[in-house]
């Protein structure tokens, strides 16, 4: 039988306790990474493409709210404090939708009414030398012209999106 000094059979529990608790402890994942990097305003203008469409400007003399939709004239926005701002207008997804797992309407909201106080944040992040656009945590996507929000943000929806920036 292998002979332990004394000080062994209580230093190998103690190297089992400090294995087992680092290979216990969470490694940051690639959602939480992207998190830590996502930002709530950008500082140049830019315009949002999707699938090589630009989303359009609000035509004018429209009511308070409209549901976007992509044209052949890109509208120019700005991100601020999670609000992406065009002009007197605001696009967003709003906070009292439906709860269904379906895409989310995406609509113009005029600023400075009571419905443009109740909008997702806004925010952008970097990946693979592209900024990104999330709409309370999901990604834009166009279906007949359309925009909507896909809640589970698909790689789909984010390969999709093209922001460009203005000069």
């Amino acid at each position: 039988m292998l002979a332990l000094p004394r000080s062994g059979p209580v230093l190998f529990v103690c190297l089992l306790f400090v294995g087992i608790i680092a290979l216990s402890w969470p490694l940051p994942s690639p959602i939480f990474v992207r998190r830590q990097l996502e930002m709530g305003s950008l500082t140049e203008s830019f315009t949002i493409h999707i699938n090589g469409k630009p989303v359009a400007p609000v035509a004018p003399n429209t009511d308070s709210v409209v549901q976007a939709q992509l044209g052949s004239e890109p509208a120019t926005f700005t991100l601020k404090d999670g609000r992406l701002m065009s002009g007197d207008w605001i696009l967003g997804r709003n906070l009292t939708e439906d709860r269904s797992m379906l895409p989310k309407k995406i609509s113009w909201f005029k600023e400075g009414t009571e419905p443009a106080t109740r909008l997702h944040a806004v925010t952008a992040f970097e990946e693979g030398g592209e900024h990104k656009l999330k709409f309370g945590g999901g990604c834009l996507i166009a279906e007949e012209d359309e925009i909507l929000v896909d809640p589970f943000g698909g790689e789909e929806a984010l390969s999709a999106l093209q922001l460009q920036f203005r000069k």
